[in-house]
C-alpha cells in the first residue's frame, strides 16, 4: 500500500515548466536574429568584394544613407536596418505561425526584402547599393533571411524554458 501511495504522490508532482512567450521575447528574437543576419550578410559582401579586390570599408561604405561612403556610418546603419526588418519577421513569425522551418521562411523573407529593395527603394533612393550585382544582392539576402531564420528560431525554442516559469502537469500514463 505505501509503495502505491509513494507512487501516486510522484506522478502527481511531476510537473513541466513552461513559460510563455511574451512580445517582448518576439521583438528581441527579432531583433537578435536580424543583427546576426546583417552581419552575416555584411559579411558575405565584404568577402565578394575583397575577392574582387575591394576593401571592407568600400563595401561597408555602400550602406551609408548620407551617400559619404563613410565605412563605420554604413555598417551600423545597416545592422539597425536589418535589426528592424528582424523584429519585423519575428512578429510576422508570431502571428502567421507556420510551421516550415525558421530557415525557409527567412530566405522567403529575405527574397520579399529583396524585391521591394529592388522595385520600390534603390530605383528612387540613388543608393550607391544599386552597384552592387543582381547575384550577389539575391545570395546577400539569402545569407540574411537564412540566418535570421534560424536564430529567430533557435532563441524561440531554446527560451521556451525558463525560470519565470508556469506550472503544468502533464497527463502521465498508468
Amino acid at each position: 500500500m505505501a509503495a502505491l501511495e509513494s507512487e501516486t504522490i510522484m506522478r502527481e508532482s511531476k510537473q513541466l515548466l513552461v513559460r510563455s512567450r511574451t512580445l517582448l521575447d518576439t521583438i528581441l528574437d527579432g531583433l537578435f536574429g536580424g543583427l546576426l543576419g546583417g552581419g552575416a550578410m555584411a559579411l558575405y559582401l565584404i568577402l565578394w568584394r575583397w575577392v574582387a579586390g575591394r576593401t571592407p570599408g568600400n563595401v561597408l561604405g555602400l550602406f551609408d544613407g548620407s551617400m559619404q561612403r563613410v565605412a563605420l556610418t554604413g555598417a551600423l546603419a545597416h545592422l539597425a536596418v536589418s535589426a528592424v526588418y528582424g523584429i519585423v519577421f519575428g512578429l510576422i513569425w508570431r502571428i502567421v505561425r507556420l510551421r516550415i522551418p525558421g530557415w525557409v521562411a527567412g530566405i522567403a523573407y529575405g527574397l520579399a526584402l529583396l524585391m521591394i529593395a529592388q522595385v520600390a527603394l534603390l530605383p528612387v533612393s540613388g543608393s550607391p547599393l544599386a552597384e552592387i550585382p543582381r547575384l550577389h544582392f539575391a545570395l546577400a539576402h539569402i545569407v540574411y533571411g537564412a540566418v535570421l531564420g534560424v536564430v529567430s528560431e533557435r532563441i524561440g525554442a531554446a527560451s521556451s524554458v525558463g525560470s519565470s516559469a508556469q506550472h503544468c502537469t502533464p497527463t502521465i500514463a498508468a
